[in-house]
C-alpha cells in the first residue's frame, strides 16, 4: 500500500514538473519569436518570460545557484560606472536602464535552472527568429533599403543581435533530429544573408570570425565521425557567404575595401578633410577617448562633459579638422565609450561582464556541452562586434547578451534539490 501511495506521489511530482519545464520552454520560445518581430519586441518577450518566473516564484519553484551569484555580481558591476555617471553630471537615466537589463532576468535564470526549458525547442524557436529577420530584410530590400531606416530598428545593433543569435545555434546543428538540423541550417543561411545585405561591416566580421572558432574549437559536443562532414559544410556555408556577397548589390565588399583603404590613408594624412570616413572617425574618437582616459582614469567624464571635453579637444586642434560635427557622438566601441564615459573602471566591468560567464561556461562545459559552446560562441561575436560598435550599450544588442547568456549559464548549472 505504501509502495503504491509512493508510486502515486512520484507520478504528481513529475506530473507538475513537467508543466513547469514546459511553462519555461514557451516563455524562452516567445522572447525568441518576439525578438526581431517588430523593434519592441524583446520588451513584450521580457514581460512573458518575467511574469511566468513571478508566477513560479509564488508557487516556490525558482532556485538560486552560485553560479547565479557570479552573474549576478557581473550584471551589478556592469550598472554602477553608469550610476556613478549619471551622478556626476545628473543626466537622464537611460544609460543605467540599458546597463541594468540584465538584473531582472536573474529571476527567469532562477526558474530555468530548475525547470530546463526543452532544448531542441529552444534551438529550433530561435532558427526562427533568423528567418523572420530575413523576411523583413526581404521586405526592405523591397521597398527600398537604407540604412538610416530599417523597420523602426537601429541597423547595427539589430545586426549585432543576429550574429549573436546564428552563433548561439551554431551548435545546435550536431543534434541527432533532422528536423531541428534543417531549421538550424536554415536559420544560420538566411541570418548570414541579412547580415550581407545589411551592408554592416562590424558584425560581419563578428559573423566570419564566430564561424571560424566554430569550426576548428574542440569540443566534445562534436561527434568525431562527423567532424570532416561538419567542416565541409561550414565552409561551404563561408563560400556561399562570399558568393552572395558578390552577387548582390548590397555594400558590403565595396564599404570593407573602403575600410582598409580608409585606414592606411589616414595614416598617412589624419588631418586632411579628403580622408573623412566611418573609420578615420572611429580613429579620432578612440584617440580622443585615450587623452580623455589619462585625465579622468578612475571613473572617466562622463556622457555629456566627455563630448564636452571632446569638443575642446577639436577646438584645440588634437582631433581632424572634419571632426567638428563629430564629437558629440558616441565613441563607437564599447571599450572606448567606456574608457572615453566611465574611465578604467567602466573598461573593467565591461570586461567583467565578458569573462565571468566565460568562466562559467567552460566550468561546467560537461554538464551541457551544447549550450556552453552556445554562450562561448555569443561571448566572441559581442568580443568582436564590440570593437567598432557600442555593442553592450544598445538596447537590442545588449538585450540579446544578456539573455542569450541567462539562458547558457541557466543550462550548465545543475539544480539540487
Amino acid at each position: 500500500m505504501s509502495s503504491s501511495l509512493k508510486s502515486t506521489q512520484n507520478n504528481v511530482t513529475q506530473d507538475i514538473s513537467s508543466r513547469w519545464i514546459t511553462v519555461s520552454t514557451i516563455g524562452v520560445m516567445f522572447y525568441a519569436i518576439l525578438l526581431f518581430l517588430y523593434p519592441k519586441g524583446y520588451i513584450l518577450g521580457s514581460v512573458i518570460l518575467l511574469v511566468l518566473s513571478i508566477a513560479a516564484g509564488w508557487c516556490k519553484k525558482l532556485t538560486w545557484h552560485k553560479n547565479l551569484t557570479l552573474l549576478a555580481i557581473a550584471f551589478v558591476m556592469f550598472t554602477i560606472p553608469h550610476i556613478i555617471s549619471f551622478l556626476q553630471e545628473t543626466g537622464d537615466m537611460s544609460s543605467i536602464k540599458k546597463a541594468a537589463r540584465g538584473i531582472p532576468l536573474l529571476l527567469a535564470a532562477a526558474l530555468l535552472i530548475r525547470f530546463k526549458p526543452k532544448q531542441q525547442a529552444i534551438y529550433a524557436s530561435f532558427a526562427i527568429s533568423l528567418i523572420i529577420a530575413f523576411i523583413i530584410m526581404i521586405n526592405e530590400q523591397v521597398i527600398g533599403f537604407e540604412r538610416g531606416d530599417y523597420a523602426g530598428f537601429n541597423l547595427n545593433p539589430l545586426m549585432t543581435a543576429i550574429v549573436a543569435v546564428i552563433a548561439f545555434i551554431l551548435p545546435s546543428i550536431h543534434t541527432n533530429s533532422i528536423k531541428l538540423r534543417i531549421l538550424a541550417y536554415t536559420g544560420i543561411c538566411l541570418g548570414v544573408l541579412t547580415v550581407i545585405m545589411s551592408g554592416s561591416k562590424g558584425p560581419f566580421l563578428g559573423l566570419l570570425i564566430v564561424i571560424l572558432v566554430f569550426i576548428f574549437m574542440p569540443s566534445r559536443d562534436k561527434p568525431s565521425s562527423n567532424k570532416k562532414y561538419i567542416r565541409f559544410i561550414i565552409l561551404s556555408l563561408m563560400g556561399l557567404i562570399m558568393v552572395a556577397s558578390m552577387g548582390t548589390n548590397n555594400e558590403l565588399f565595396s564599404r570593407t575595401s573602403m575600410a582598409i583603404h580608409n585606414l592606411t590613408s589616414h595614416f598617412e594624412n589624419p588631418s586632411s578633410e579628403s580622408q573623412i570616413s566611418s573609420t578615420a572617425i572611429r580613429l579620432e574618437l578612440w584617440k580622443g577617448a585615450l587623452v580623455l582616459a589619462t585625465e579622468k582614469p578612475i571613473f572617466g567624464y562622463g556622457m555629456t562633459q566627455a563630448q564636452e571635453r571632446m569638443g575642446e579637444l577639436y577646438e584645440q586642434g588634437y582631433l581632424a579638422k572634419y571632426m567638428g560635427t563629430f564629437t558629440k557622438t558616441h565613441f563607437h566601441s564599447m571599450y572606448f565609450q567606456a574608457l572615453g564615459n566611465r574611465g578604467l573602471f567602466g573598461l573593467f566591468t565591461v570586461l567583467f561582464l565578458l569573462i565571468i560567464p566565460t568562466y562559467i561556461l567552460l566550468k561546467n562545459k560537461l554538464v551541457n556541452p551544447t549550450y556552453s559552446l552556445s554562450g562561448l560562441l555569443v561571448i566572441i561575436s559581442y568580443i568582436i562586434t564590440g570593437i567598432a560598435d557600442v555593442s553592450l550599450s544598445s538596447t537590442l544588442a545588449s538585450s540579446t547578451y544578456f539573455i542569450l547568456i541567462i539562458i547558457g549559464v541557466s543550462q550548465v548549472s545543475i539544480y539540487k534539490k
